[in-house]
């Protein structure tokens, strides 16, 4: 979103400075080395408030894209903050422990409901 929104305000200045730097007293357009020998007026306004309008959608992906790219970042530092905390939050709570030895002649017989003393 952020190089579409740079290539659209390139492309709005471009046809800017391109209308723009012909001869005041004429109607006669080069537009890129395109002679437009007979524009009106009118048909030139126009011409800007299509590229006003382009450049301000440009503007509008460009934000975009920042705020995309802002949000993203702010996640991925979330998200890392969050795994380096994870390893402090299992090990806290007791739900495993994995310091005491496992018995493996056990494994497979059935519990018996009195606690090993």
């Amino acid at each position: 979103m952020l190089i579409a929104g740079i290539v659209l305000v390139a492309v709005a200045i471009a046809l800017i400075a391109a209308a723009t730097t012909g001869n005041g007293h004429s109607v006669k357009v080069d537009i890129f080395g395109i002679v437009h020998p007979h524009l009106s007026i009118s048909t030139i306004f126009l011409g800007g408030i299509v590229t006003t309008v382009i450049a301000v959608v440009g503007v509008f992906v460009l934000i975009r894209g920042m705020k995309a790219s802002r949000r993203s970042r702010k996640e991925n530092k979330r998200v890392a903050k969050d795994k380096k905390q994870a390893p402090a939050q299992i090990e806290s709570s007791g739900a495993i422990d994995f310091t005491k030895p496992i018995d493996f002649d056990k494994i497979g017989q059935p519990r018996s409901n009195n606690p090993p003393s």
